[in-house]
């Protein structure tokens, strides 16, 4: 190892800081901290009283350029980006705030809503209070969508960041009161799917009639949860500890998937 690059590794380590970047988002978890509590987040809290905060962090994220990104090992990466969707989720929801579902933008942002394909998660700009933003990324303006389907599936293909992307309903999984940060994302992702398949309003298994109740969400992206086998034996190793009767020959249902706020927990 050269000098040079020794150097650059040790600022890495004690700093969280690489080509200028705070990879520790340190503004960010400064919001996740004080407003997310098991997965509920209080949209109004950050309104009214971390706003700016929010909005410095994603300047930050804004802030990075292809060029940089294309430099960092992929833990950066994947944790920028999971960070970039989910933070600009948080501010889509806080600006049209107070609102029932993150479904009830789609019109607010000129178009109207269909399922996971409404138009909050196409647009990379829009206007609201007064203000108009951008949703920027990896130097150019971006959409959620161009986020998760464009980068985060088709060029890492690791469905656990399915456990990791929030879209601010119940449904969704939980939203981590921290950031994905690299050095410990793997540690994160494994967390993620292991609290998912153990909240029983997203997922359940009934050992009575030997049945899988699991979330929409391994319908809507089937093929990435089975690209290396089946769904079952992608999921086994975050199975609770009583689904241990589960086997591949067990019955799969699609649980419903409620899109209402994630301001309130929800109950099975």
């Amino acid at each position: 190892m050269t000098r040079i690059s020794s150097a650059v590794l040790a600022l890495v380590l004690t700093t969280g800081t690489a080509f200028g970047f705070d990879s520790t988002f340190k503004k960010y978890a400064e919001v996740l901290s004080a407003h997310v509590r098991d997965g509920v987040v209080d949209y109004r809290g950050i309104k009214e009283r971390s706003l700016p905060v929010l909005e410095a962090a994603l300047a930050d994220i804004g802030s990075v350029d292809a060029a940089t990104f294309e430099k960092w090992p992929k833990p950066d990466q994947v944790a920028y980006l999971l960070n970039a969707y989910n933070g600009y989720t948080l501010q889509m929801i806080v600006d049209f705030y107070p609102v029932k579902s993150i479904r009830e933008i789609g019109g607010k942002v000129g178009g109207g809503f269909f399922g996971k394909e409404s138009k909050q998660w196409k647009v990379s700009e829009y206007e609201a209070g007064g203000k108009k933003r951008t949703l920027k990324a990896i130097g150019k303006a971006v959409s959620l969508d161009d986020i998760e389907h464009e980068w985060l599936r088709a060029k890492y293909q690791d469905p656990r960041v399915h456990f990791a992307l929030i879209c601010g309903a119940k449904s969704c999984p939980f939203l981590r009161n921290e950031p994905f940060v690299a050095a410990k994302l793997s540690e994160q992702l494994e967390a993620q799917g292991k609290q998912f398949l153990a909240d029983t309003f997203r997922n359940r298994y009934d050992a009575a009639t030997d049945t899988l109740h699991v979330s929409k969400i391994f319908d809507w992206f089937s093929g990435d949860f089975t690209r290396k086998g089946s769904l079952v034996s992608f999921i086994k190793p975050y199975f609770p500890k009583d689904w241990t009767r589960a086997t591949e020959a067990s019955k799969i249902k699609y649980l419903e998937y409620d899109w209402s706020l994630n301001d309130t927990p929800g109950k099975g």
